[in-house]
Parts: structure tokens; C-alpha cells; sequence
């Protein structure tokens, strides 16, 4: 999940130096700008909406005093981790002058960044597990799962946790034993920070709501787009599901993003960065996924491909689950669960 992301070149103004970087030049923050000479119109949104994401990181860090660390999604983008909100506010930990700042919107090469909000938090849970990247003062990715944890919406909690566990567990389909040891050492960690939190600040959290994302987070999820399927799948199928479901047939071996193995039920992510980089690319792997999809389907496995706009109707999305359900076994019965309670209290469901 985690990507290289080539780091901005901003640049604080002093004096008259706003008309010495006009051209190529964005601007960030008041009183800082970012080169923008390796954009053009051809350049893909997501890559000048990250490069904002990281100057508007850098700019904060650069004009305010007092910052200790980044924290929450902004110490996830830090360490090259993707977040399911693309625009995230920044936050991170001062320890003084903690006002609100407004981070206006970026036009860049005609592509609109929206605006966000440097949002300090007095907040420190450990000052040993600060780091240093690229000179920036960050929390440690443990440490930083379960700050996002305690405090944002479930569904961006899950798909944090879940990227995070997959990145610092260094997650294979293919050794998953030892994946599976190094995932709950990981979340034996978390559990472990989550109790000395609470025994410091019992009033300051809701720690079972923690305990819960963090238990329903799972290292298998190799991709975002995976992370977010991930709450559904299990508020659909709870303790039924399987991440990186291992097939053996005809001499190789196929890895189902999740299964229900009960009801011979394969659900995958349908997503075109899944399919290669160029057009050769996804013509290629769309032709194999046929076939990898036939050949599963003539040994009695039925699929259900979940795409982005689905991903973004949750209502629809546990829609399409149950019936799907429903068709596979008539007498399937929906369960209740603690993860489906949670999402119906955020008025996700």
C-alpha cells in the first residue's frame, strides 16, 4: 500500500518575493508557494491533489512554532500511506498558540484542490514514538493507528488501521502464516497502548468503539479500495469471511480478496488499478480475470465484484451483499454485530 511520493519544494516569502515566484508557482498558505513546474493539463488529479497534500504539511510546518509531531492522517501521508478522505485536514500536536487555520483551495494547472484546516490538538500520547521524516516531526505508524482509532469516523478508522497493519506487518498472500503471527503481535501492541491510554485519560475516549475498529481491521487488505470493502463484508458476514482466500486448482493457486466459504461466495474489488498501467496492461489481466473467474465458477464458486461507486453508497452496497446472500443460501439470516451497530450510530447504514 505504500507509495513513494516525490516530496514538494515550497518556498516561505519574504518581502517583495511574491513577485519573484509568479510563474510555475501555487500558493500553498499565506506567505508560502509551491513549484509546480513538473505539472502540466496532462498530469492526473490525484497526483497534484497528493503533492498539495504533502506542501500543505510542509508549509504548516515551516510558518508555526511549537509543532511537535503530525499526527493522524497527515502522519500517514508522511509515510507514504494513501488515506480514504484524499484531502485531509492537517493535524498534528503543538504546544502552543493552538488556533485554527484556514488552508485555502489550490488551482493548479486547472485542477482545484479544496480547501482544508490545520487543526493543532494539545493531545500527546508518546514522545518516544516521534520520528523524523524528511524533516518533518511524525508519529510513529503504530502509535499513529491508534490515534486514528480512538478519534475518527469507523469507516476512515478501519481503512487506516488496515493499511497501517498491512505496511508495518510487510503482509504477504503468500506467507500468510507468518503474516498472520506478525498481524496480531501488532494488534496485541495496539490493545496493550489502547489499556494505558485509557488508565491515563478514562474519560477522554470511547475505547471499546477503539477496540473494536481495531480488532476489525485486517492486514490482508492489499489496497485501499480492499480496506474499504472490508467494513461492509464484515458487518454483512460477521466471523464468516476470509481475507486472501487461497484456491487451489489445476495445479495453481487463486487468492480471493474475501470469501465466505460457507456459501462458496468470492468477493472482489473491481477496480482498474488493479489492471495494469497502460491499455495492453488491462487488456491482458481483464482477459485473465475471465478466466481465473470461469474456471473458480465451474468448481461452485459464485462472485460478487464490488466497484468505486458502490464503495461510495454504502446502503447499496450491503444491498447487493445480502441478496447475493440470499440467493447463495434461502435460508441465510442477517446477524447482528457490534461493527453494524457502529456503523448505523454514524448513519453509515
Amino acid at each position: 500500500m505504500k507509495t513513494p511520493i516525490q516530496q514538494p519544494e515550497i518556498i516561505v516569502l519574504k518581502g517583495n518575493d511574491s513577485k519573484k515566484y509568479n510563474k510555475h508557482y501555487a500558493k500553498i498558505m499565506r506567505g508560502v508557494v509551491m513549484n509546480t513546474e513538473r505539472f502540466s493539463k496532462d498530469s492526473p488529479a490525484w497526483e497534484i491533489r497528493d503533492a498539495v497534500n504533502l506542501a500543505r504539511i510542509h508549509a504548516v510546518y515551516a510558518t508555526r512554532t511549537g509543532i511537535e509531531c503530525f499526527t493522524h492522517e497527515s502522519a500517514m501521508l508522511i509515510h507514504g500511506i494513501p488515506t480514504w478522505d484524499n484531502t485531509p485536514e492537517i493535524r498534528a500536536v503543538k504546544g502552543n498558540d493552538r488556533h485554527i487555520v484556514d488552508l485555502k483551495e489550490v488551482e493548479i494547472c486547472k485542477h482545484t484542490v479544496v480547501s482544508r484546516k490545520f487543526l493543532p490538538s494539545a493531545l500527546m500520547l508518546s514522545k518516544k514514538h516521534v520520528q523524523n521524516i524528511n524533516g518533518l516531526p511524525v508519529e510513529s505508524l503504530v502509535l499513529t493507528s491508534l490515534r486514528i482509532a480512538l478519534s475518527r469516523p469507523a469507516i476512515d478508522a478501519i481503512v487506516a488501521v488496515s493499511e497501517i497493519l498491512h505496511e508495518v506487518t510487510s503482509f504477504s498472500r503468500f506467507h500468510q502464516k507468518d503474516s498472520r503471527i506478525a498481524e496480531k503481535k501488532v494488534k496485541d501492541t495496539l490493545l496493550t497502548s489502547l489499556k494505558n491510554v485509557r488508565r491515563k485519560y478514562p474519560r477522554l475516549f470511547n475505547y471499546k468503539r477503539a477496540e473494536l475498529i481495531i480488532n476489525t481491521a485486517d492486514a490482508g487488505c492489499e489496497n485501499i479500495a480492499e480496506a474499504a470493502l472490508l467494513p461492509f463484508v464484515c458487518a454483512t458476514f460477521p466471523n464468516q469471511y476470509v481475507t486472501q482466500y487461497k484456491i487451489h486448482a489445476r495445479g495453481n493457486d487463486y487468492y480471493a480478496d474475501f470469501a465466505i466459504p460457507g456459501l462458496n461466495l468470492l468477493i472482489e474489488f473491481d477496480g482498474k488499478g488493479k489492471m495494469g498501467s497502460n491499455e495492453d496492461e488491462f487488456l491482458d489481466a481483464r482477459q485473465e480475470s475471465i478466466k481465473r473467474q470461469q474456471l473458480l465458477e465451474m468448481l461452485g464458486y459464485s462472485f460478487i465484484r464490488v466497484t468505486w461507486k458502490e464503495l461510495l453508497s454504502p446502503r447499496e452496497l450491503m444491498h447487493h451483499l445480502l441478496s447475493v446472500a440470499v440467493i447463495q443460501r434461502e435460508n441465510f439470516r442477517e446477524e447482528s454485530s457490534a461493527l453494524r451497530t457502529l456503523l448505523e450510530s454514524e448513519s453509515v447504514l
